[in-house]
């Protein structure tokens, strides 16, 4: 409600306002994923959580853009431009956003390793099975990279890339575990080029480790 009409006025409610605050604190709650490792039937409760999320962060994206549909974002170069513009003018609320998103990401992935460490082979082998851990590492891989991606992007500064350095650090090594090596040495490829192309020397050092981390489980 309080973003109406932003995809046309580009105004948007900011993280600053108290109020905005706590609407932002209760959406982005990690706490609604639980202590421990959810289980994999959980699945459902991980994706509403990420729908909510989405809601927000797209609210955001598409400020000024004329669209309220991301789908036609990419059909519209001008929208475009305002989308990547957005990342910058809204970069803490967009920030909360990702690490959400990462959050989620996380807890999807110790989950599906627990069920794939306790799970029979037979179990593991049934296409029902198959299809449903293969979803949750191409969403993790389309994840990450999508963050590196909006990392790489002009207008943000070290500070804020460092800020989502934790929540990738926190989430590389499950990650390093589920992807395939074609995808750990591609994830790997976009941390180390956004490390070349920054100037904090904290931050490259991180990236570099990052990229190692998610190549670390690869046998080939």
């Amino acid at each position: 409600a309080l973003a109406k009409g932003a995809e046309t006025s580009g105004a948007m409610p900011r993280g600053s306002d108290p109020k905005v605050k706590a609407l932002l604190d209760r959406v982005f709650d990690r706490a609604a994923l639980g202590r421990g490792v959810p289980p994999i039937q959980d699945s459902a409760k991980f994706g509403e959580l990420l729908n909510n999320g989405n809601r927000i962060g797209f609210a955001y994206m598409l400020a000024g853009t004329g669209l309220s549909d991301l789908n036609k974002l990419a059909d519209d170069q001008k929208a475009m431009e305002q989308a990547e513009k957005n990342m910058s003018t809204f970069a803490p609320e967009m920030g909360r956003w990702f690490d959400y998103q990462l959050a989620i990401q996380g807890a999807m992935t110790d989950s599906a390793l627990a069920f794939m460490a306790s799970a029979k082979k037979d179990v593991l082998e049934r296409p029902q099975v198959k299809e449903g851990l293969g979803n949750v590492r191409q969403g993790l891989a389309r994840a990450l990279a999508g963050v590196f991606q909006t990392m790489a992007a002009d207008g943000l500064d070290d500070g804020w890339r460092k800020e989502r350095l934790v929540a990738l650090s926190e989430i590389a090594p499950g990650a390093a575990k589920i992807v395939t090596p074609d995808e750990a040495k591609e994830l790997q490829r976009q941390a180390n080029a956004l490390a070349e192309a920054v100037g904090d020397a904290g931050l490259k050092a991180g990236l570099q480790k990052l990229g190692a981390t998610l190549v670390s489980q690869q046998k080939s």
